[in-house]
């Protein structure tokens, strides 16, 4: 049932309150600016990300705009920096090939430019990272496969995104 205020007009709750962004003299820009920062305290993100994030916060485009661009004054986005972090945790930890690590900066909005830059410092050693996860996988060192588990590690390895040529001249068989 909804409330009314003693005018007669309807209540504000505050979830509806907090949506009128643009209401403030600024047009919602110090609110923007403080959301995106609060945003960035938990990890380094990409333009595309915060964009995302100001508009489902309801923010109007002049003040994600604005605080877009004071971010990436203030070096706070910037998503060839992200692209590098990325690309090295994902090779240290995730153990994914250059491949599946393109196409989830892609879905963050790293333009294929940029990664290319950042994939170009990057150091990759693929066929140690591919034959560290065949003896996990197959928990023994990767020597003679029959055709069936030779297969199974094929299909393991380019779903964590290695083409066909790093697996292959790293498994010599």
């Amino acid at each position: 049932m909804a409330k009314y205020t003693p005018d007669g007009g309807p209540e504000q709750t505050k979830g509806a309150a907090m949506r009128h962004w643009g209401d403030t003299p600024d047009g919602g820009l110090a609110s923007a600016k403080e959301a995106a920062m609060s945003y960035l305290g938990y990890r380094m993100r990409t333009r595309l990300e915060m964009e995302r994030h100001l508009q489902k916060k309801g923010f109007g485009d002049a003040a994600i705009n604005g605080a877009i661009d004071m971010l990436a004054e203030y070096k706070y986005i910037d998503d060839l920096a992200f692209a590098r972090q990325y690309i090295v945790s994902c090779l240290r930890f995730n153990k994914w090939g250059m491949k599946k690590i393109k196409y989830e900066l892609s879905l963050k909005g790293v333009p294929p430019d940029i990664f290319e830059e950042a994939a170009a410092d990057a150091d990759y050693p693929a066929s140690d990272i591919i034959l560290s996860l065949a003896e996990k996988k197959l928990k023994r060192p990767a020597g003679e496969l029959d055709t069936a588990e030779r297969k199974k590690l094929f299909a393991y390895l380019l779903s964590r995104g290695f083409s066909y040529d790093e697996i292959y001249s790293a498994l010599t068989f």
